[in-house]
C-alpha cells in the first residue's frame, strides 16, 4: 500500500479509502490512486480485510444438487448478483452428512451468511440451524429462524 501511495503522491490512508470504496475521495485523486494500483499490480488482500472488518466478503450457497436447470440458473443469478456487490460465493452441496455438514463446511470457509437454494430448504425443517450464520432460504414456508426469499418462476426472476 505504501508503494501505491508513493506512486500516486497520496497518503496510505487515501489508498485505503480508495481500496475500500469510500466516497470520501476526490474523483481525480481516486483516478490517480487507481492508476497507481494498476501500475503497481496492487490487489486488495481479502484475508487482511477480513481480520480488520470481521467480514470475509464470501456468501455461502447451500444446494442439494447442481444437476437441475432451476438450481443452476438460480445459483448463476446468486453468483452474478454477489459479484456485482463485491462478494464471492462458496457452494456447499448437501451430501450424506445433511444440511448440518454443509453449514459446517461453509463456516470453515468463514462465510458472512448463506443462501439455501430451492429444494434444499425442505431439508431444513428438522435440522438444527446455526445461530451464528445469517440465512436466507429460497422458496420456503415462513420460519422465524431465517429470512425467506420468493422467486417469480413464471417471469424468470
Amino acid at each position: 500500500m505504501a508503494d501505491v501511495a508513493e506512486l500516486a503522491g497520496v497518503s496510505t490512508q487515501t489508498v485505503s479509502r480508495v481500496a475500500n470504496g469510500s466516497p470520501r475521495v476526490d474523483p481525480a485523486t481516486r483516478a490517480r490512486v487507481e492508476a497507481a494500483m494498476a501500475q503497481a499490480g496492487y490487489r486488495v488482500h481479502r484475508a487482511a480485510r477480513a481480520l480488520r472488518t470481521g467480514r470475509t466478503g464470501v456468501v455461502g450457497a447451500v444446494v442439494s444438487t447442481l444437476a437441475t436447470v432451476g438450481n443452476s440458473m438460480l445459483l448463476e443469478a446468486v453468483v452474478d448478483e454477489a459479484s456485482a456487490r463485491g462478494y464471492a460465493v462458496a457452494v456447499a452441496r448437501i451430501g450424506e452428512g445433511g444440511p448440518a455438514e454443509a453449514f459446517e463446511r461453509l463456516r470453515d470457509q468463514g462465510v458472512d451468511g448463506a443462501i439455501v437454494v430451492n429444494e434444499a430448504s425442505a431439508l431444513l425443517r428438522h435440522t438444527e440451524l446455526p445461530t451464528d450464520l445469517r440465512l436466507a432460504v429460497v422458496d420456503s414456508p415462513p420460519d422465524d429462524r431465517y429470512a425467506g426469499v420468493e422467486t417469480a418462476h413464471a417471469t424468470g426472476s
